[in-house]
């Protein structure tokens, strides 16, 4: 299965001009991608488990385990969804 963590947070501008985009593009491919937005501030599991160290972050699993490199800041948005 993929899945597609977007890791945001309520007080970071940036996350929330690019959050559009990345909803559309990640609906395209609804029942191929399961999608798992993380506050940063309520998932710290996380947020260590895939060391986000900036905002916004994308980060793509195929079967658990991290599929290329994690897109971050503005770049999120050359996310084709796919």
């Amino acid at each position: 299965m993929i899945e597609r963590f977007f890791f945001t947070a309520e007080w970071c501008p940036t996350c929330k001009s690019t959050w559009p985009s990345i909803i559309a593009r990640a609906d395209r491919n609804n029942s191929r991608i399961r999608k798992i937005d993380v506050e940063t501030d309520e998932g710290r599991e996380l947020v260590t488990k895939f060391d986000v160290l900036a905002l916004p972050t994308l980060v793509i699993t195929k079967g658990g385990v991290v599929d290329g490199v994690p897109l971050i800041g503005s770049s999120v948005l050359r996310w084709n969804g796919k």
